[in-house]
């Protein structure tokens, strides 16, 4: 398979460019699960973790080939065989067009419905990012400046008497 290498570097994820994503979860899964765990069950957890990243049907698909959203998810993936309870990401959407984003984000809010705590930063989301978070914690000039759900941003900034516009983006109007 021949494709065009992505000359994007900035926040690269760096991966193996030759590996497909099948050879590259099965290598994770071999060092982080260890010997103790069957192939069985080694090749299901791998499944399970694809199957949640969305990669499927890119199984096959060389690192070098995959688009910057695809290598972010596997990037987030590869760290889900040690069942961590937190998982911290900086800048998971760096780099990634609006679409990959909104796709990478929505991947983190399934990987916390499913009962981990994802803490992430993420510099001026949009407004569609921002609906994905359950609690924001406000940083500017070194401070914090909110901390509460996304839902509680827009009051808490008219105590100040400060008013957001209608279809302005909140977490550009606190700043």
């Amino acid at each position: 398979m021949f494709c065009k290498q992505s000359a994007y570097i900035e926040q690269y994820d760096h991966l193996l460019p030759h590996l497909s994503v099948e050879e590259y979860m099965d290598a994770a899964a071999r060092l982080k699960l260890g010997k103790g765990v069957s192939d069985d069950e080694r090749k299901s957890k791998i499944e399970s973790i694809v199957k949640t990243l969305g990669l499927s049907s890119s199984k096959k698909t060389r690192i070098s080939c995959l688009s910057g959203g695809e290598r972010k998810r596997l990037s987030i993936g590869l760290e889900l065989f040690d069942d961590p309870s937190f998982l911290f990401l900086d800048e998971p959407t760096s780099g990634l067009d609006s679409s990959s984003s909104l796709q990478c984000v929505g991947l983190l809010r399934e990987i916390a419905r499913r009962g981990r705590t994802v803490v992430t930063t993420i510099h001026q989301p949009n407004s569609h990012l921002l609906d994905h978070f359950d609690h924001l914690y406000i940083v500017a000039g070194g401070s914090c400046i909110y901390q509460g759900p996304v839902k509680s941003l827009v009051p808490y900034l008219q105590t100040f008497n400060l008013q957001c516009p209608k279809y302005h983006n909140p977490a550009d109007f606190g700043l």
